[in-house]
Order: C-alpha cells, then structure tokens, then sequence
C-alpha cells in the first residue's frame, strides 16, 4: 500500500484527560500535523471525565475507540492493535511526553535492522533524570526475594552488586540490542509481528503485559533493541494511581504470579509463599510505620 502509515500510534486512556491532552501534543508537535504517515489511536476505557470529548473536540486526526468498560491495558490495547495500518505499532501510555525528533529516530532505526522486534526509547523523568526502574532483568525467583519484597525491594537498588545481579544495568548513553526488558509505557513493534503475537496477553489485568510481550518477542527469534537517542517523558502511574493501595498491591503481586506459572509454573508455588510470607512480615511493622497498610495486608492474605 502506497499510502500505508509507517507508524500507528495506540495510547490507551483512563481517566487522564489533562494527560492526554499533553501526550498527543507531544505526538503531534514533533512528528507533524495531519502527516498521513501517522496514525493515532486512543482507546479510552470507559473514562468518567472529558477524555473522549476533549480528543473529539481538539484532535479530529485521531481516532477514537470508546470502550464501554474498563477493559484493561490488556484488551484495551489490542482493541486498538487490530485496526492499525501502520508499518510499525507503538504503545504508548498516556502519561508520556515526546521530545524532539524521538518517534521518527525510532522508526528510521527499525527499517535500518530488521530483526529489531521490539524497541524502547530512553525514559526520562520529569526533572530529566534517567528513568531506570521500568528497564530491568526479566522475573527470576531471586528477583522476586530481593526486588519484589517490601523491605528488601527499597535496600536491592541502593546497593551496586544486588541491583546489577537482580534487577540489572544498562547504559542509558548507548544504543543497542537489550537482555533487559522494555516497558510497556512506549514500546514499537513491527505491526506484523505484533498481530502475529496476538498482542498483549488479556490473562493479564494490568502490569507484566509488557514483560510477557517482551519474552514472546524474544521467543521469535526477534531482539529487544534500546534507544538511547529517543527520549521520552514518563510521569508514571497515571492509572493506577486512581486505585486503592490494595488493588495496586494485589494486582501488580497477582500478575507476577501469573507470569511465574505461564513460564516457570514449577516456581510459582514459591512466589505465592515469599509473597504470603512478605504480608505477614509487613503487618505488625505497618502498625508502627503507616497503620493504613495494615487492612492492605491483611486483605492481601485473605485473598491472595
């Protein structure tokens, strides 16, 4: 097709209007104005506030799928993923700012190497400092004790050897092919492959979606590459933040547990028990340190 967009844009929104607003700003002041190379999906998930009428109203250029729940990042995504004509398909969480030139250095680094299967660009915070934390090892029983744990989780980074062994290093300067995984909050993809793959995997609510896609993508044959000349703004948590401490606690250790038993099922029994184990711990301290935390726990093991 003559006229097939090189990339599809898909940004999933919930409830984050103001954000979203700004992300497409982004979206659109770097890469152009109405540029048929483009297209730009949001698919909102049933969003209480101006979401939808704020885009129809401010970017006719876009296209706009209005789902009548909230369906997931998920099934939110691949909603969208199934309408795209573009060459390449980036996933992109609302809560992103892009700069400069980042989405056409993306696209010219994936036509120069096929075998890019997935691309991540470097993410920034918003004062400009690197944005680590959504770059790292992908899910091992140890990462799960030294990483995924309430007290040791805030220890493993501060100390070099534990966060190279468990959660693993990058350099941010230099771009390449990854062992890392990328995140979820901006990641390219061939359109084909990402199709051929079904997508994300909806067993997966929210979180892990982006490290199960990265393992399938690898799976293929495909690389992970880092980009380390696209930058982009990420606020974080923009969506999960509208959630009860619970539901991000349940939520994020479930999914976790999932990824443990479609991939390493004999080890899965062992994540359950670390994080059962992590609940109890957590409870009498939470009494001295925030009392709030304690109903969190406490539901964690009722229902975990």
């Amino acid at each position: 097709m003559d006229n097939q967009p090189i990339l599809s844009i898909i940004i999933l929104s919930w409830n984050t209007c103001d954000l979203t607003r700004q992300c497409l700003r982004s979206v659109f002041d770097t890469w152009g104005q109405n540029d048929e190379q483009l297209e730009v999906i949001v698919s909102d998930n049933a969003s209480t506030d101006d979401s939808a009428k704020m885009i129809q109203q401010e970017f006719s250029q876009v296209k706009l799928i209005c789902n009548q729940e909230n369906l997931g990042f998920a099934k939110g995504n691949n909603i969208a993923l199934k309408q795209t004509q573009g060459k390449y398909v980036l996933f992109l969480n609302s809560d992103t700012i892009i700069q400069e030139n980042a989405l056409r250095e993306m696209v010219r680094v994936a036509d120069a190497d096929e075998r890019i299967g997935g691309m991540g660009p470097r993410l920034l915070n918003e004062d400009g400092s690197d944005q680590w934390q959504f770059h790292r090892k992908f899910p091992t029983l140890g990462q799960i004790f030294w990483v995924y744990t309430t007290i040791l989780g805030r220890i493993t980074p501060r100390i070099n050897w534990l966060r190279k062994k468990y959660l693993g290093e990058q350099d941010r300067t230099k771009s390449g092919k990854t062992k890392l995984q990328l995140s979820g909050a901006c990641l390219m993809m061939p359109t084909r492959l990402a199709k051929k793959l079904g997508g994300f995997d909806e067993n997966f609510y929210f979180w892990l979606e982006d490290v199960d896609l990265c393992w399938r993508i690898k799976k293929t044959g495909h690389i992970l590459y880092y980009n380390a000349e696209a930058k982009i703004t990420h606020l974080g948590g923009a969506s999960s933040a509208q959630w009860s401490n619970f539901k991000r606690v349940y939520n994020f250790r479930l999914s976790m547990l999932k990824y443990f038993k479609k991939y390493r099922s004999k080890q899965a029994k062992f994540v359950r028990l670390i994080f059962r184990i992590d609940a109890i711990i957590m409870m009498p301290l939470s009494f001295l340190i925030k009392p709030s935390r304690v109903k969190v726990y406490w539901k964690f093991l009722k229902e975990f």
